[in-house]
């Protein structure tokens, strides 16, 4: 009884089709995958609580310990006038949304844009890069979240550098 060794272009022909018959049923599954709406990419965190919607919530700051500024745009989803905290370790932000100002839509996107007035830590939880705890507090519903920290010392960033 011998026994032969398989020949080196026997094994080649094999790991061909194999190849080839993957990248076969690759094809066939990536048409099957129903395609999906994208949304805008942000940096920032979204939230939806109570009769708040928040969209792209981040802080601009230089450096951990230092003042950190809170963008983002807020969206009262009811008529009613509503009042959001935002707090880390050591203080709070309230803001009062007038109401009406929600919900999001493409015709109609108006809401309070943290932009146009300067609201601030004294100082941030984390450096540049990192995430801050923040609870955010409105009509008694809470939630604990971790807002992204975006470097002040970038250009697209520097006209929110808190002073």
């Amino acid at each position: 009884m011998s026994s032969r060794a398989p020949r080196p272009h026997r094994i080649a022909a094999v790991l061909a089709a194999l190849a080839v018959a993957g990248a076969m049923s690759g094809c066939d599954q990536a048409e099957t995958v129903p395609s999906q709406e994208k949304e805008g990419v942000a940096a920032g965190v979204n939230l939806e609580l109570g009769m708040l919607e928040a969209e792209n919530l981040l802080i601009i700051s230089t450096a951990e310990g230092e003042p950190g500024r809170l963008l983002g745009t807020l969206y009262a989803n009811t008529e009613d006038a509503i009042t959001v905290t935002f707090a880390d370790d050591d203080e709070e932000i309230t803001i009062e949304l007038e109401g009406g100002i929600g919900p999001i839509q493409e015709d109609d996107p108006a809401g309070y844009d943290l932009q146009e007035q300067e609201h601030l830590f004294s100082t941030t939880a984390d450096r540049p890069g990192g995430r801050a705890p923040v609870e955010i507090t409105t009509d008694g519903a809470t939630e604990s979240v971790t807002i992204p920290v975006l470097d002040g010392s970038l250009e697209r960033y520097e006209p929110f550098v808190p002073e």
